[in-house]
């Protein structure tokens, strides 16, 4: 499997408001980097009214001339992330993990769906969907990152220090991850709330398969160095534990939030990733 290196373009036209909006993508696959542009010029008018003037086909033009004409990768990403007009792109560069040139086209094809074009509207959520419904966990933790000042609803603020939620694993078989932090690799975590259970029933079995998959997968797409962690609390671990055995065998680290030791654990691994200015609030523990 090989490596492709991408970074995400966004649009912002006045640093004072900090508004901005994904544009599209730039994607070192070859000796020539390709350009991936997904939002529509309405969507750029909505922003700023001076952004119209974009014409976004010669301007794609323009950039990836002025990138082929760079020596080095390093200079292209120096020339990137000095921004050209309003648009800017992310510091750091991210991976692709692919067999080959045309699987990664692909994927950047579907990043370009996830994080730039405008969102299908629907009139409710379909829940037929496999992705796992929102538990008390989920929101707990979520509290815990907003508490420590990590936490960013923006996907493209992984590569800032920050957790984000619903992080796409695998668009194509609609697997995304609760949360999601980076440290060169993106590491991934997954919060299973067993609380309230007196048997096992096909539904947490479902959501226990369902969490494996999404970490099987996550080495596959992401990188060799994901680390996929486990979040877990129930009120009777003997009930459970033929499902989080199912888990356990697809995740680095399992964390029950009954032990305090693997609440320290799950701390130090957040902060040693992210290494933020202050000390991380005390972890919480629910019954």
């Amino acid at each position: 499997m090989n490596s492709f290196k991408y970074v995400l373009l966004r649009a912002i036209p006045d640093a004072i408001r900090g508004e901005q909006i994904n544009v599209g993508l730039v994607a070192f696959f070859s000796k020539r980097p390709r350009i991936y542009i997904g939002v529509e010029p309405w969507r750029l008018r909505a922003l700023n009214p001076n952004l119209d003037s974009i014409l976004l086909e010669n301007w794609v033009t323009e950039l990836e001339a002025t990138l082929n004409s760079l020596p080095t990768f390093e200079d292209q990403m120096f020339f990137l992330s000095g921004g050209f007009g309003a648009i800017k792109s992310d510091p750091i560069a991210s991976n692709i993990f692919a067999d080959s040139i045309e699987v990664a086209e692909q994927i950047a094809l579907d990043l370009i769906s996830q994080l730039v074009s405008t969102p299908l509207r629907v009139l409710s959520a379909d829940r037929s969907t496999r992705a796992k419904p929102r538990t008390k966990l989920q929101s707990q933790l979520k509290s815990w990152f907003r508490q420590a000042q990590l936490y960013s609803p923006r996907l493209t603020d992984l590569s800032k220090g920050r957790v984000v939620s619903g992080y796409p694993v695998d668009v194509a078989d609609d697997l995304y991850a609760d949360f999601a932090l980076k440290n060169g690799a993106v590491h991934v975590i997954e919060t299973i709330d067993l609380r309230g259970l007196e048997r096992l029933n096909k539904s947490v079995r479902g959501e226990a398969g369902l969490t494996a998959v999404l970490f099987d997968q996550a080495r596959k797409s992401l990188s060799p160095e994901t680390r996929c962690v486990a979040i877990t609390t129930a009120d009777d671990y003997s009930i459970v534990k033929p499902v989080l055995g199912l888990i356990a065998r697809y995740a680095d680290d399992m964390i029950a939030l009954e032990s305090s030791a693997d609440r320290q654990r799950f701390s130090d691994f957040v902060y040693q990733s992210l290494h933020p200015e202050k000390e991380l609030p005390p972890m919480f523990s629910y019954r």
